[in-house]
């Protein structure tokens, strides 16, 4: 019997549940699209390695087990809360924002779908659509996307 994703994060202690929820999050993020590039992996990896300062092979391997873990559909909703209670600051969460934002613009494409997943997500942190906006907007300036 496999056991839900909800089930497994229940047994983990809170430093791997943040990593677990933030790397099947962005993985989610990534997918929305239907398109799952390699420069969004690259994103992923290289956004968790900085924000938790997690090793790279460490990440790696929750991408993988986030892309076995996105068969079971997992409730993102609920990943959503568990962030927002187990990141003890704003600013943790705003990185986690930001990393979800550089997802989407990661492959040079705007894909709707991916933004309003990213925005959903932000929401359910707790930041602010204006926070959201400068966010977006400090990484578009550096990316120029093509809007689809």
């Amino acid at each position: 019997m496999e056991t839900s994703l909800e089930q497994w994060l229940a047994d983990v202690n809170d430093a791997d549940l943040v990593l677990v929820a933030t790397v099947v999050v962005l993985c989610e993020i990534a997918h929305a699209d239907k398109d799952y590039s390699d420069s969004e992996r690259v994103s992923i990896e290289g956004s968790v390695a900085a924000v938790f300062g997690a090793e790279t092979s460490r990440v790696a391997s929750l991408v993988d087990m986030a892309q076995h873990l996105r068969k079971s559909s997992p409730d993102l909703v609920y990943l959503s809360r568990c962030l927002k209670q187990k990141l003890a600051t704003p600013r943790e969460r705003l990185a986690v924002v930001k990393a979800g934002w550089q997802v989407v613009l990661a492959d040079g494409i705007v894909d709707g779908m991916e933004a309003r997943l990213a925005q959903s997500v932000s929401m359910l942190l707790g930041i602010g659509f204006r926070q959201v906006e400068e966010i977006r907007d400090e990484l578009k300036s550096s990316v120029t996307p093509a809007l689809n």
